[in-house]
């Protein structure tokens, strides 16, 4: 029994110690340029998947379906969303190149999430993924519009692109060839809107 116990306490202290000298070693590269191995992405995953389960609250979205609420959850997401995920015909803005893990294309996720985990994404952020928690500077019920009109992104009108497109406006973007090039763009004003 006492050798069990012997072999317990080293299998513990082994999977705490081997990882934390890969880690002060330096062995993982934590550059945005690098992706992550399979494993840490799996891992994240499953973590993030856990995590929402016992967090994620069982209500109802009242605003779903609600065409004034969808009109203000689009001036949110214009304003808070566009820039990192975009929207169809409207791409991100060109910075969100370089998110890693990268901002999902929402309408290829959609129905792989509840409105209530979609609250709870917007509302909490995600830890080290770029994801930020809206909850610091907007109310519950803006966070529900925002996705009251996530659900409606496959539907966008050719107006409400070019709306988004004009949000985005044309500021100075990199071609990609000149890296030291000073920003030569302008601020352009998001759309006017009242929250």
């Amino acid at each position: 029994m006492k050798r069990f116990w012997q072999g317990f306490l080293l299998g513990i202290v082994t999977s705490v110690a081997v990882p934390l000298l890969v880690i002060a070693a330096g062995f993982i590269n934590f550059a945005a340029t690098s992706g992550p191995s399979s494993a840490e992405a799996a891992f994240a995953e499953f973590a993030i998947e856990r995590s929402m389960a016992w967090r994620v609250p069982n209500t109802i979205n009242p605003y779903a379906a609600d065409t004034k609420a969808i009109t203000s959850g689009f001036h949110h997401y214009a304003d808070t969303c566009l820039a990192c995920h975009g929207a169809p015909g409207v791409p991100p803005k060109e910075f969100a190149k370089g998110l890693n893990p990268p901002a999902p294309d929402l309408t290829k996720t959609l129905n792989e999430r509840s409105d209530n985990e979609l609250f709870w994404i917007v509302k909490n952020g995600i830890r080290m993924t770029g994801m930020p928690a809206l909850d610091l500077t907007h109310t519950d019920d803006d966070i529900w519009k925002i996705v009251s009109f996530v659900r409606e992104l496959p539907n966008l009108s050719e107006e409400q692109q070019s709306q988004l497109r004009e949000t985005l406006g044309s500021g100075h973007e990199h071609s990609g060839t000149d890296r030291n090039s000073e920003p030569q763009g302008h601020h352009v004003d998001s759309i006017d809107h009242a929250h």
